[in-house]
């Protein structure tokens, strides 16, 4: 999900993968499929079928894993700011684990088209001789809209071949 917001001479740009359900909606779900495991399991183990007890607690921790996990890898956000002269690019979740500032008027638009020819296969920037990937979790119609977004506001841009 790409959001943009410019006040005056200053500009932001938020990246963000799109998520399904939120960490409350993720945890009802959990919730009612432990009750769903719970009436199963408990009625195997009073007609004496106890693995299915054990392999559905087990099942059970599997899907809390994978749950947190995606959940986890939906809150990532790269967000793109004008400071200045420069250009902030921030890496995190709930706030800035990693930053990279670089001059505004050195730093290109990388876009690498699809084989197809019908949009990007990756955008990137990059200064001097380091590319920072930004479309890791964008769709292509996402990718599109932020290679017009970029190229608006006046960064540099080149087309790399595939």
């Amino acid at each position: 999900m790409v959001e943009f917001v410019q006040d005056q001479k200053q500009w932001q740009i938020v990246l963000r993968p799109h998520r399904a359900l939120t960490w409350r909606q993720n945890r009802l779900f959990l919730l009612l499929m432990s009750g769903i495991y719970a009436i199963i399991s408990l009625g195997c183990l009073y007609f004496g079928l106890w693995p299915v007890f054990v392999f559905s607690g087990l099942d059970l921790a599997l899907l809390f894993a994978a749950f947190w996990w995606v959940a986890r890898q939906g809150q990532q956000r790269i967000v793109l700011r004008q400071d200045g002269a420069d250009l902030v690019m921030e890496w995190g979740r709930f706030r800035p684990e990693r930053q990279k500032r670089m001059p505004l008027a050195w730093t290109w638009l990388v876009g690498v088209p699809e084989v197809s020819g019908k949009g990007w296969a990756s955008l990137r920037l990059a200064h001097g001789s380091q590319q920072h990937e930004l479309s890791t979790f964008l769709n292509p119609r996402e990718r599109e809209e932020l290679w017009q977004l970029l190229s608006r506001l006046g960064l540099r841009i080149r087309v790399q071949p595939a």
